[in-house]
């Protein structure tokens, strides 16, 4: 496993993102864990019948310390690297989903508005996001992008929830909604951006749950739950990076 390599890769396009999350969640991440669990398996059950009791367990000791070191470091590269492929992918969707030139982000702009206007009163008449989504064009949904997480703070307002900035309701998932039904829709690299965008988003999150749980492993406190749901994380990580079928 060369992380220095992994590091020094060059990521440019939504495409390189995305291939790097593939390797990472269905490769690396993989033997990250294994080589972990077996540091952390050799700490605990080393044995040496030339050691006395207390060489033994100073041994023990210091394998745990390897082991805890060991997943600590790994979790630590991954992650930034899982981190490091959702940020270029980010970018890459906004670069390729905004206008052109000054005359075409003018016009954009005003459609933008007037789409908004629309949205904005099929809300505030008690319509569910996910009606709107569901009837939305390309600059309804781009409206929405922009505008739904304020309109969320301002609906927090109205109903007096003026709450710390913590505690306002999250719009994530919601504009991941909106992003979903807007892929397909957006034409060329605009759109593969963007869906690529979303699965480096997914696989960041699973990745994070599952170094999470090496970290754990690594440190020898890993309970059969945490050692499950590890593993279901980073199942889920590489089904998010995992090539969309024709």
């Amino acid at each position: 496993m060369n992380l220095t390599a992994l590091s020094q890769r060059y990521l440019a396009t939504a495409s390189d993102a995305l291939d790097h999350a593939r390797q990472i969640t269905t490769t690396v991440l993989p033997q990250a864990q294994q080589q972990v669990a077996e540091a952390a398996r050799l700490a605990q059950n080393f044995t040496d019948p030339n050691l006395s009791p207390e060489g033994l367990e100073a041994r023990r000791r210091e394998l745990a310390q390897q082991a805890r070191q060991l997943g600590a470091t790994l979790a630590d590269a991954l992650g930034r690297e899982v981190q490091r492929a959702a940020l270029v992918a980010r970018d890459a969707a906004d670069r390729h989903t905004a206008a052109g030139d000054t005359n075409e982000q003018l016009l954009a702009e005003l459609r933008l508005s007037r789409a908004w206007e629309r949205a904005r009163a099929q809300l505030d008449a008690g319509a569910a996001l996910s009606e709107v989504i569901e009837s939305a064009d390309v600059d309804t949904l781009r409206a929405l992008r922009t505008e739904y997480p304020a309109y969320l703070r301002a609906q927090d307002k109205r109903r007096g929830l003026d709450r710390a900035q913590g505690d306002q309701t999250d719009p994530t998932a919601a504009i991941r909604a909106v992003d979903e039904a807007l892929v397909p829709l957006l034409p060329g690299e605009a759109g593969k951006a963007l869906a690529a965008k979303l699965a480096t988003d997914s696989a960041l999150t699973a990745t994070q749950q599952a170094l999470d749980g090496m970290r754990l492993t690594g440190s020898g406190s890993a309970s059969p739950q945490n050692t499950i749901a590890a593993a279901y994380a980073a199942n889920d990580a590489a089904r998010a990076t995992a090539p969309a079928a024709a």
